[in-house]
């Protein structure tokens, strides 16, 4: 019998050599891309809320439940063009980051 378990083994290991591991299929689905912006600083949040207030955007100003700009920066930071905004030094500047700006 011993021997008969080193044949099996054998051709066990043999066939796994010869066709290889199976490999990892990828997910289905679109591919996950990483956000590389990351959480935005709140010195960040204060530099885009002030260039908002400055050129007259209604995005500078506290939420209609009263939350500052700031605050609603760093919550929503991912979702926010906020290094295009800080660039920005015109009304047509900031439209061009997204922001309607009225």
């Amino acid at each position: 019998m011993t021997q008969v378990r080193r044949l099996i083994v054998a051709a066990w290991f043999t066939t796994f050599f010869l066709i290889g591991c199976p490999h990892p299929q990828a997910p289905e689905g679109p591919p996950v891309v990483p956000d590389l912006r990351g959480p935005a600083s709140s010195a960040q949040c204060i530099g885009a809320c002030v260039t908002l207030r400055r050129l007259g955007c209604d995005e500078g100003q506290p939420s209609p439940g009263g939350i500052a700009c700031e605050r609603v920066c760093e919550n929503a930071s991912a979702m926010l063009p906020i290094a295009c905004v800080l660039e920005a030094s015109t009304i047509e500047g900031v439209r061009k980051c997204g922001v309607r700006c009225q």
